[in-house]
């Protein structure tokens, strides 16, 4: 994993809004002229990436992975190929 990597994760896994700041002005700082539009993504993102952050820590990890979504698409497309091969 490259370091901007580390340091995007970092901020995504940071344990209060105060620390993401933090370390996403460092990463601003250090990674501004040499890579402007990926930092002008990560500034405009910021806030609805870390939004969870607002959030109890044992519902993070749950709310930050798309996990049950991904799952409920699934069961709804298991659901209507079972339709089209039974229909009423």
């Amino acid at each position: 994993m490259s370091e901007i990597q580390q340091q995007v994760r970092a901020i995504l896994t940071a344990p209060d809004e105060e620390t993401a700041r933090t370390l996403l002005n460092r990463v601003l700082e250090e990674y501004g002229e040499k890579a402007p539009k990926a930092i002008k993504v990560l500034e405009e993102g910021f806030e609805d990436a870390t939004a969870v952050l607002a959030l109890p820590e044992s519902l993070r990890r749950k709310l930050r992975t798309t996990n049950s979504v991904e799952r409920l698409n699934e069961e709804i497309r298991r659901r209507e190929r079972v339709i089209r091969i039974f229909p009423n």
